[in-house]
């Protein structure tokens, strides 16, 4: 259970993170004739308004940006984060380095948008709509991107102005921040629950004795997870900075090719965490969260 007093913990120690994408969307419904006996309401049906590797790597590009400041931040909202004070400048650099980065991307695509729109009409034939494609400037104008850092507090003025609505809004500020700290402790929890499962079953070996694969991603992101706690545990939670420093002792000169070449290791190992386990589930629920978008 969270307590009160972790509030102001969280209040000192993040801001707000407001992140947005904007992109032109490829895909439109359409009317396509079934020829069937099937009920046509049972259907939908899309067409792809480009072909356009270049539209795809801005949407890649978005995606990894975005995990990236996940892995600095605290899960909140769609579309906002919890941004630790002590990472914001590392967060701020990187969104300022991708702003460019993304210009680039998109420059690259609307030079090769007015072809690749002439290819769809010949592809597309009687489905091709140019209502569909936008004028260049103005799908420019849908390439967005933006994001802002914005501090926690309710208007102070209020107090004056509207005592009633001050202290209303100051009882709403105080739930969502117990709910959002409650959030905060089952993310981190549950996270570490599944990083170090996915580990321990990694190190087993399968039903004929072989070594399973792909152990080195799970020991990688266990790691990255572990280095970044302290600064995203701005809950101060005692109980799961306590197991998590127990990991890093357990992972301590720990690295891929020693799990690789000695079984004592991967036996040692796979024990330990299946200790550490069992020791973070009385921290999580049923139905705990995990970072997410």
């Amino acid at each position: 259970m969270i307590e009160t007093q972790v509030l102001d913990s969280l209040i000192d120690k993040t801001v707000f993170l407001r992140l947005n994408f904007g992109r032109f969307g490829v895909t439109r419904q359409v009317s396509v004739e079934i020829k069937s006996e099937a009920v046509e309401s049972r259907f939908s049906h899309q067409k792809k308004l480009l072909v356009s590797p270049e539209l795809k790597a801005i949407t890649k590009a978005d995606a990894e940006v975005k995990a990236k400041i996940d892995s600095l931040c605290l899960p909140y909202d769609v579309g906002i984060r919890f941004a630790p004070i002590a990472s914001v400048e590392q967060i701020n650099q990187l969104l300022a380095d991708y702003k460019a980065a993304r210009q680039a991307l998109i420059d690259s695509f609307i030079s090769v948008y007015v072809q690749q729109t002439e290819d769809a009409k010949a592809e597309l034939k009687e489905f091709f709509s140019a209502e569909d494609y936008p004028a260049i400037e103005e799908i420019k104008a849908q390439f967005t991107f933006s994001y802002q850092f914005i501090s926690f507090s309710v208007p102070g003025h209020l107090k004056n102005v509207a005592p009633s609505v001050f202290a209303a809004e100051k009882e709403k500020a105080h739930e969502m921040l117990m709910e959002a700290a409650q959030g905060i402790s089952q993310a981190l929890a549950t996270t570490a629950h599944e990083l170090v499962s996915n580990l321990a079953d990694k190190l087993t070996t399968d039903s004929e004795g072989k070594r399973k694969k792909r152990h080195a991603t799970a020991v990688i992101k266990l790691q990255e997870f572990l280095n970044g706690f302290d600064l995203r545990n701005v809950i101060d939670s005692a109980e799961l900075k306590t197991e998590m420093d127990k990991l890093k002792d357990i992972m301590s000169g720990v690295d891929v090719e020693k799990i690789k070449h000695s079984d004592n290791l991967r036996v040692d190992l796979q024990v330990k965490f299946q200790e550490a386990v069992k020791n973070l589930e009385p921290l999580i629920q049923a139905k705990g969260r995990k970072f997410r978008d």
